[in-house]
């Protein structure tokens, strides 16, 4: 999981920030890469070749087809959310590398905190900073790294009591994972070496997540 995420931070010129148990907090140049990474990674988290062991959790980790018998969901479920805007930064005196803070990285973990497993979320702001490639289709739009952004759903964040408006972004191969998702209400919810330079200024930060991580440990 974790060599295969930081296999395609690099490919989408990421900057993995840091990580706290299983989570990623990663930050891109642009928004467009951001769902590149996560698109792909979503895409190729289905495709691993996992161990039975880890396919045999119900709910969580194991094998679901939709009614055609085409492949939903199999192996570990990430989820993952996606915000554009500028953070505060500063370097590490520690580890010499970039850190952000302040109430835009806290408003990406929140929109994170709303995915759920194998589900990409992204901000109003993040939706904005890549409209611009889209096009219209019916309801959804299309986006030129073989994905696709759904209509919008309201979401409850903590600090927001009108709610807050939140975009899916599915993978193409992905899309019908759309229709599991609307069955299910939303959830309550380590340094390493990179050469690619740290954005600053308008980022895009992606979190993300393991659903279920702490039984799947305890397994």
């Amino acid at each position: 999981h974790n060599i295969l995420m930081r296999a395609a931070i690099k490919r989408f010129n990421g900057y993995e920030v840091k990580t706290e148990g299983d989570a990623f907090m990663v930050s891109f140049h642009n928004t467009l890469d951001a769902c590149k990474w996560c698109c792909e990674t979503q895409v190729q988290l289905q495709d691993m070749d996992w161990p039975e062991e880890v396919l045999g959790v119900e709910d969580t980790t194991d094998e679901i087809r939709d009614e055609e018998g085409i492949l939903v969901f199999r192996g570990l479920r990430i989820r993952m959310g996606i915000h554009y805007d500028e953070p505060l930064c500063e370097e590490d005196p520690t580890t010499n590398r970039m850190d952000y803070f302040g109430p835009v990285v806290n408003f990406a973990a929140r929109v994170s905190s709303k995915g759920r497993g194998g589900e990409v979320v992204m901000s109003v702001d993040a939706y904005e900073a890549v409209k611009d490639i889209l096009t219209e289709e019916h309801s959804t739009k299309y986006i030129s790294c073989g994905a696709v952004i759904f209509e919008h759903e309201v979401f409850e964040l903590k600090g927001f009591s009108d709610g807050v408006l939140l975009y899916h972004i599915f993978a193409n191969a992905l899309v019908n994972r759309r229709f599991f998702f609307k069955k299910d209400p939303p959830p309550e919810k380590a340094v390493i070496e990179n050469r690619i330079p740290a954005p600053m200024g308008d980022v895009s930060l992606v979190f993300t997540d393991i659903q279920s991580s702490t039984y799947l440990w305890n397994q």
